[in-house]
């Protein structure tokens, strides 16, 4: 990828130090979030494209920083995510035209099954709600306006006289 259309992606300066560039990846991943789209399918599906495209992004744009930083003495890159504890990365050969390996796809498979049960189950839980509600307040229209419920007492509740 382009390191212009990365910055770009990121909304970035070419100029931007690795903070800057941590801060916008942040910012930018929190807005197209998946999960924030559990509730439409054909959303959250364009919003797993977009974020794999900046998480791209964000990698090329880090590692153009550190270059750019080693290149004058000094390194200014963010740890890339998923990076390991001593700086190494783990070797991918993987191309760019969108192929993913079976771990991963196994993944999204389970995420995206994840969230389709808890959307069900969020519909299921909030129409009872609202049947329960509505029961309730149709039971509380039919009572006679001067209407009390009678104190309950329990037999072994001591009482004074």
């Amino acid at each position: 990828m382009d390191i212009n259309r990365c910055f770009e992606i990121l909304e970035l300066d070419p100029g931007a130090s690795a903070e800057e560039a941590k801060q916008a990846y942040k910012d930018i991943a929190d807005v197209w979030h998946p999960d924030r789209f559990s509730h439409n399918p054909r959303l959250r599906q364009k919003a797993e494209r977009k974020l794999k495209e900046i998480n791209v992004a964000y990698e090329t744009v880090t590692s153009f920083i550190s270059r750019k930083g080693d290149a004058r003495g000094k390194s200014g890159a963010a740890p890339k995510p998923g990076a390991r504890a001593n700086g190494a990365r783990k070797a991918e050969s993987r191309p760019e035209t969108g192929t993913q390996d079976k771990t991963e796809r196994a993944f999204e498979t389970g995420t995206q099954i994840l969230l389709e049960v808890c959307s069900y189950l969020y519909t299921k839980l909030r129409r009872a709600v609202d049947t329960k509600r509505a029961k309730t307040a149709e039971a509380r229209r039919g009572k006679p306006q001067g209407f009390k419920q009678s104190a309950h007492r329990s037999p072994d509740r001591k009482t004074r006289r």
